[in-house]
């Protein structure tokens, strides 16, 4: 039987012959339930920092990955999650999202046990609605499996 959320669906998802626009309500709610579909089932870590590198979202996955809850993350600065010897090249890293320039980079990062996890990190910057730096988002995929088999070869 379908649930309230299908029905809802249904009425949204054929907008092709309509004149949706992002003003209109049923695009925007289309937008929502889609971003909220992404963030509950996609296999990837995703993780919002704001400008001053503070977590301020996390998914489920980025969560798992680091060994944290998602509430426990928000608040975390981004350098609780490296070692010494990363904090100088994530500085860098972060100053460049402030210049606008998305990066792709392999990352050992430290999960809450003090165990490492290896993902490719995908980072992008956000900005608020004035144009201004407002953080960075980033899709994480976990490398650690194909670091051990080359560590093993």
């Amino acid at each position: 039987m379908p649930s309230d959320d299908d029905a809802e669906f249904e009425s949204l998802k054929s907008t092709r012959d309509s004149a949706a626009t992002e003003h209109d309500p049923r695009s925007a709610a289309l937008r929502r339930m889609v971003a909220q579909l992404v963030l509950e089932t996609t296999n990837e870590g995703i993780w919002l920092i704001d400008a001053q590198a503070r977590t301020t979202f996390a998914n489920r996955h980025a969560a798992s990955l680091l060994g944290y809850t998602e509430d426990e993350m928000v608040g975390m600065h981004v350098f609780e999650f490296m070692d010494e010897e990363r904090k100088p090249i994530a500085q860098q890293n972060l100053m460049r999202r402030q210049r606008g320039i998305e990066e792709r980079h392999e990352v050992k990062l430290r999960r809450k046990d003090g165990s490492h996890v290896w993902v490719i990190g995908s980072a992008n910057p956000v900005y608020d609605r004035n144009g201004g730096y407002a953080g960075s988002l980033a899709m994480l995929g976990d490398l650690t499996p194909q670091k051990e088999t080359e560590a093993f070869l």
